[in-house]
C-alpha cells in the first residue's frame, strides 16, 4: 500500500519539501527520511472549514521548493516568488486577505452568472456548466437555459482568468 507513512517510494515518485500530518491524530509523528519538510500541525487558517490558508505562524512557510519555471501564481492569484523557496501548499502565505474567494471552490451558479466575452467582443450572459471544463472547452448556461460549449481559446483573457481561478 502506497502511505506517506510508510515511505514507500513505488513508481520512483519525487517525494521532498512535504509535510505529513495525521488530522485525527494530531501527536502523530512521521517517521520518514531527512528529504522530508517535517511532520506536525501544519498550521492552516481553519483545516475543518477548508480554509487552507496558512497562519503566520505555520511550520509550512518557507519549507517548499520553488516551482517559478512552471507556476506564476498561487490558488489566490497572488504572484509567486522568482527566487528563494516557496511555502508548502497550494495558497503562499499573506498577511492580507484574499480579494476573492478560495480558488478551489466554484462559486454557487447564481454568483457565478457573469457576462463571458469571446476575443472578438460577442457576449453572452450564463454560468458555467459544472464538471464541463476540460479538453480545452468550456459549456456556459445562458440566462435562457441554452448550453453552449466554447473553445477556451476563445474567452477574452479576463475570463480564461476566471476560470483559472
Amino acid at each position: 500500500s502506497s502511505s506517506p507513512y510508510t515511505g514507500n517510494r513505488a513508481g520512483g515518485a519525487l517525494k521532498t519539501a512535504n509535510w505529513y500530518y495525521k488530522y485525527k491524530s494530531p501527536g502523530t509523528k512521521y517517521k520518514g527520511d531527512d528529504k522530508q519538510a517535517g511532520s506536525g500541525a501544519p498550521g492552516l487558517v481553519d483545516l475543518e472549514n477548508g480554509d487552507y490558508h496558512l497562519k503566520a505562524d505555520s511550520p509550512l512557510r518557507g519549507k517548499g521548493v520553488n516551482l517559478s519555471e512552471l507556476y506564476k501564481t498561487d490558488f489566490d492569484g497572488r504572484p509567486l516568488p522568482k527566487t528563494g523557496n516557496w511555502d508548502i501548499g497550494a495558497i503562499q502565505y499573506s498577511a492580507t486577505k484574499p480579494t476573492r474567494p478560495f480558488a478551489g471552490k466554484l462559486p454557487e451558479p447564481k454568483e457565478a452568472m457573469r457576462t463571458w466575452t469571446s476575443r472578438t467582443g460577442k457576449k453572452v450572459k450564463g454560468t458555467v456548466v459544472p464538471g464541463s471544463l476540460k479538453d480545452g472547452f468550456v459549456s456556459l448556461k445562458s440566462e435562457s437555459g441554452k448550453v453552449i460549449r466554447v473553445r477556451l481559446s476563445y474567452l477574452s483573457d479576463a475570463d480564461r482568468a476566471f476560470l483559472d481561478r
